[in-house]
């Protein structure tokens, strides 16, 4: 009867543990950038990808990516100042 129930005991600690371990740990690749916000206020930002730690269920991770991204507007149709018609294709390159 107490092997069960210091088995069961057992089991649960290793659970908890491991909820715990999985929690603490966030990977940042080389293609992003992270920030760690302990409620809301940022408290570090991890220098090389890889593993990195944290507290767990206090600390939150927000990932950024670094590369450059693009946004392409579909073509529109303005009316310029002389009432001629201009159709206008833009673009923008951005890096954070």
């Amino acid at each position: 009867m107490r092997n069960t129930i210091f088995g069961g005991a057992v089991g649960i600690v290793l659970a908890i543990l491991l909820v715990l371990g999985f929690s603490s740990v966030f990977t940042v690749y080389e293609t992003q950038q992270a920030l760690v916000l302990r409620f809301g206020r940022v408290i570090g930002t991890p220098s090389q990808a890889g593993l990195n730690f944290k507290m767990p269920f206090i600390d939150t991770v927000v990932f950024v990516d670094k590369r450059i991204l693009d946004l392409e507007n579909p073509p529109q149709e303005v009316i310029a100042s002389d009432q001629k018609r201009l159709v206008v294709d833009a673009f923008m390159r951005y890096r954070i």
